[in-house]
Order: structure tokens, then sequence, then C-alpha cells
């Protein structure tokens, strides 16, 4: 849920299928397209908190981080989705989706420059990049923690049980999903078109 003034007033709380409508109807909405939130985060290309300042806590993003694991992330549902706003001209627009259910097929954002991207502002969403980032450093140290076992049992193969023999396959999924852990699905706005207009926007998303 979240709260949406299109007309500058009072914000009514509505939900995320009604909202696409309305931000499509005032065209405030450029369409949809992921991101990989983790590495633009990591590398200081995004900023929170100009809408939502909710502090982080370690509780909350640990809450998540169970959640993706026990239920799913669903990154690619319209429900989940992070509101993504750009002030540069490097974002190629044409190349957004206008398909909010669009899932695997949704495009990556498309910049010009990859080394000029500019600053990205996201709404909300801060407590899902904590456990994303939780998820990866799970991730990695699994993996480094299956490489060394996989190289101590090449040396030592007497020592080979029935579990080791879904190392390098276990290996292989975790390799194929690490990079893929940041990549979520986000509906982007032009900062002038939307602030220049005069709409209040006020995510209360985590």
């Amino acid at each position: 849920m979240l709260n949406i003034d299109l007309g500058g007033k009072n914000a009514v709380r509505v939900g995320k299928e009604e909202v696409d409508l309305k931000l499509q109807i005032h065209g405030l909405v450029s369409g949809y397209a992921t991101i990989n939130v983790l590495q633009l985060f990591e590398k200081d290309l995004i900023i929170f908190g100009e809408w939502n300042d909710r502090p982080v806590t370690t509780f909350g993003a640990q809450q998540l981080y169970q959640s993706f694991i026990t239920q799913g992330v669903r990154s690619l549902d319209p429900d989940n989705f992070m509101e993504l706003i750009i002030n540069t001209n490097n974002i190629d627009l044409s190349t957004l989706s206008k398909d909010m259910h669009a899932g695997d097929s949704l495009p990556p954002l498309h910049c010009d420059d990859a080394e000029e991207i500019g600053t990205l502002y996201l709404a909300g969403g801060r407590h899902r990049v904590e456990a994303l980032k939780m998820w990866a450093n799970d991730t990695t140290t699994q993996i480094a923690a299956l490489k060394s076992r996989i190289a101590y049992l090449e040396a030592h193969p007497e020592e080979v049980t029935d579990a080791d023999e879904k190392n390098a396959e276990a290996l292989k999924e975790l390799e194929i999903l690490l990079p893929s852990i940041g990549i979520w699905g986000v509906r982007v706005f032009e900062w002038g078109k939307f602030f220049n207009r005069g709409h209040v926007l006020d995510w209360s998303m985590n």
C-alpha cells in the first residue's frame, strides 16, 4: 500500500494496481524496467530517504531475507516494484516496457553511457536492499565453502560422502544465482515531469 495525491492535496491510501492505472492516466509513470539494485547501491548510484526516511533495522532486513528464502522473492511482481525517480538525461526511456505484468520480459534499464548513469532515487526499498545484501553475502560464503570442500576432496577422494556427490551441481546453481540476486522490477518516473507538475507521492513501502 502507498499514499498518492495526484492533485497535490490529501493523500489517499490505495493499492498498487490502482496506483499504476492512475499514474498512466496522468502520464506520470514513464514505464517499467529492471535494475540490479544491489550493484547500483554498492556503487553509490542510488539514493534513499528523499521521501521515505524510515530508519533501517537489522531485524526488519533479516525478516525480509527469511521471507525471500521461504516464500520466494517475487521481484518482478508489480505489487513489489520499487519506485525509481530519474534525474538524468542518460536513461533511454524508449526502451522501457509499458506492460507492468511483463515479468521476465521486463527490459533492464538502459543508459546511453553506463559510466555516466547519474544519480537514481528510490522512493522506498531500503530494507529490501539490506536483505538482498544478506542473501548475497550468505551465497558468497556458501560458494567459498563448496569450492574449498571440492578442492579438499580432490586431494582426499577417500573422504567423499554421498552428500558430496551433489557439490558440483550445488556450486553451479549458486554461481548462477549470485549475480541475479539484486535484479528488481521498477516503475520509472522522470524527476522534472513528476515534481514540476505539483504532484505529491509519499511511499511507505520498504
